[in-house]
């Protein structure tokens, strides 16, 4: 099974482009475990709940290590946990950077902060969507991962997502 990861900056299409990627493959899922934690807590949230977010994201991602499909498409993981928690608390639970090295991906999208920010209640940084898109790309050009920076429309993301998931070799 090839693993292709959509991380980055908020409200650059993260979730829609790993919903339509699954849709278009007809393959799992491994959604976005924050906003489902962080609607359930209905409190500020602290660093603990970024460690709960990260366990809460594996162990959805393990759901599928013997699934049969020729793909599993990944809604943010730890890359997102690290570079918040450093970003809002200055410092990352050690779980969080083991299981970020631990985890190998064949494809890992990295959407461009190009499209409009969309005002949500959980969504926090508006205002420096290019200095946390920095971060992100420089954490993964230091991984060696195999990665790509989508920009332009949804159409075009989609479109050019398709075609760098269809040139991976099995």
């Amino acid at each position: 099974m090839k693993r292709i990861l959509i991380t980055g900056v908020e409200s650059t299409g993260k979730t829609t482009l790993a919903t339509e990627l699954a849709q278009y493959y007809n393959v799992p899922l491994v959604r976005e475990m924050s906003r489902e934690y962080l609607e359930n807590i209905n409190t500020n949230y602290s660093q603990d709940d970024i460690l709960a977010i990260a366990k809460l994201q594996i162990k959805e991602i393990n759901k599928y290590e013997y699934n049969q499909s020729p793909y599993l498409i990944v809604d943010t993981a730890m890359l997102v946990l690290k570079i918040w928690s450093i970003y809002k608390y200055g410092s990352c639970d050690p779980f969080i950077i083991n299981k970020l090295e631990g985890l190998k991906w064949d494809l890992i999208l990295l959407p461009y902060f190009d499209v409009p920010f969309e005002e949500d209640p959980l969504r926090e940084n508006p205002y420096n969507r290019s200095e946390l898109f920095k971060l992100y790309h420089k954490n993964l050009e230091s991984s060696n991962e195999n990665f790509y920076v989508l920009k332009g429309s949804k159409k075009n993301r989609v479109i050019e997502a398709i075609n760098l998931i269809d040139n991976l070799s099995f």
